[in-house]
């Protein structure tokens, strides 16, 4: 995921949050009957952070938090904008309308300079959270994928657009086209407007982007409303990045901020600027003692802080499994080399609890579940990872050896990590566990379709998505099935129910459109 985030420019997370509250609010914020508000970006920050309940924890939200981490590759990272805003179907009355909006990179209203020349060293991530159905609503946001470092219209610094430069500033498509027209930056932004690609989504997916990626906004339907969440971290010693946001402790005295922050766990309250579980200030007793006189009414859990800076001892009698390593150094030098040595070989890190996490990863058609425990020790940490559930012979030459390769620094893994099945040989399927070989006989290319897919009508999502990779790699695609198109729409935003949405539609976009 963050490889392809890191060469594309963005990434889309289809249902990754619940956003059946935030809708609520939102539709209260702005109604559909209401069309007076500025059409512009945020509209006039009437549900900027800190707002109503459900929208300021999307601003917190662990998925959220966790996702740009990953992306950022980094666990310092600070909220610098969180803006809930609603798009009205009206037509365009001014040059400032975002109605059809102008290519652009967001970095211009973000950097006191420039972002870094280091392509792979991004400081900064965006993100969108779409609650509307834009299937529906229209307004999906375009976006240009990059092709690669020699990408043309990639090329650093960037200063093609209105308003950066000293270029006019038009956020109106025609009329900032029509202030490029004679300038060099003419045909770039004409080739940005060719490649855009654009995606409906359902409500709870995200878009995650750089500063630095072009994009624009397409226009909402007549007599439709758009609902979204924008929201900007930056790496915390990215001091070159200006807060958007008024800062967001200008409403501590109201007594409900209090309380939502509260309720938050540290990972959450560094983001927003709160002293991070490791720093100094928790080791002084009266710095301690005023904090918590001040917010323990509110329910502040000091003992958060004097706790969580460490990982675990190891438990008495731990059943270590053969996968345990051996890290020196700080704590979060740990966490970062671990999370490295996950995207290195292909794994996804699903937060389960303070230095705990549930391991996903699919290879091919096989799927293994493991879980990751660290604990402290007099020099580092020791780290125990255990395979849950999936093939053992799978765990142990995709992820077992590969992770202690990767640890000990020896290779690093690239590319993509699919199991190669030789589809001719019956003994290729000798340790598929989770499905029946007598519905495996026609796996390949040439596959007969018909004989795989009822297994899409089985209960067990491993089936499931094993049956849709394999359905995937066939040269043949069923002109229309009911099951593909239901596993596209399928709702959770678990590891496997996510992969079998993706699938899905990779399947429904490549089958014949006749």
């Amino acid at each position: 995921m963050r490889k392809r985030f890191l060469e594309e420019g963005y990434i889309i997370l289809p249902g990754l949050v619940d956003a059946t509250a935030a809708q609520k609010e939102m539709c209260a914020h702005f109604p559909p009957s209401e069309t007076g508000t500025k059409q512009d970006f945020g509209s006039d920050g009437r549900a900027s952070f800190p707002s109503t309940p459900a929208l300021n924890q999307m601003t917190v939200h662990p998925m959220m938090l966790h996702t740009a981490r990953h992306l950022l590759g980094t666990r310092n990272i600070r909220l610098v904008q969180s803006v809930a805003w609603a798009k009205y179907g009206v037509p365009a009355t001014h040059t400032q309308s975002n109605r059809d909006q102008r290519m652009h990179m967001d970095y211009g209203n973000h950097y006191w300079t420039h972002p870094p020349r280091d392509w792979y060293q991004p400081d900064a991530i965006a993100a969108i959270v779409y609650y509307s159905d834009t299937r529906k609503t229209g307004g999906n946001t375009a976006v240009v994928p990059r092709t690669g470092p020699n990408d043309p219209i990639y090329q650093w610094p960037f200063s093609h657009m209105p308003g950066i430069g000293g270029n006019e500033f038009a956020n109106d498509r025609r009329t900032a086209e029509q202030i490029m027209a004679n300038t060099e930056s003419s045909d770039i932004r004409q080739e940005c407007y060719a490649r855009e690609v654009e995606r409906s989504v359902e409500p709870g997916s995200v878009l995650f982007y750089r500063l630095d990626t072009w994009h624009r906004g397409t226009p909402v339907r007549d007599d439709q409303v758009r609902h979204v969440h924008n929201l900007v971290w930056k790496k915390a010693d990215a001091d070159a990045i200006s807060q958007w946001n008024p800062g967001f402790t200008q409403k501590m005295y109201s007594g409900d901020f209090e309380r939502f922050i509260s309720t938050l766990e540290p990972d959450q309250l560094s983001t927003l600027g709160f002293p991070t579980a490791d720093n100094d200030t928790w080791k002084d007793e009266n710095v301690c003692n005023a904090v918590q006189m001040r917010y323990g009414w509110a329910g502040f859990n000091l003992d958060k802080y004097l706790t969580s800076a460490k990982p675990p001892a190891v438990p008495e009698y731990w059943p270590f499994s053969s996968l345990t390593l051996d890290c020196q150094g700080t704590f979060q030098e740990c966490h970062a080399r671990l999370h490295r040595a996950f995207d290195t070989i292909g794994v996804e890190a699903e937060i389960a609890s303070s230095w705990t996490w549930t391991l996903h990863a699919c290879f091919g058609v096989y799927y293994v579940m493991a879980e990751c425990h660290v604990f402290h020790t007099n020099d580092g940490c020791k780290i125990d990872i255990q395979r849950l559930s999936g093939n053992q012979h799978v765990w142990f030459t995709h992820v077992h050896q590969n992770m202690e390769t990767v640890w000990r620094n020896e290779l690093v893994r690239t590319g993509d990590s699919t199991l190669v099945v030789d589809h001719t040989d019956p003994r290729a399927y000798e340790y598929l566990e989770f499905m029946p070989i007598d519905a495996l006989t026609s796996i390949g290319p040439d596959a007969d379709t018909s004989k795989i897919l009822p297994l899409l009508k089985t209960r067990d999502l491993k089936v499931v998505r094993a049956t849709l990779w394999v359905l995937s790699k066939c040269r043949e695609y069923p002109v229309c099935d009911d099951d593909i198109i239901t596993c596209s729409n399928r709702n959770g935003n678990s590891f496997l129910e996510r992969n079998i949405r993706e699938l899905a539609r990779v399947i429904l976009h490549k089958r014949p459109k006749l």
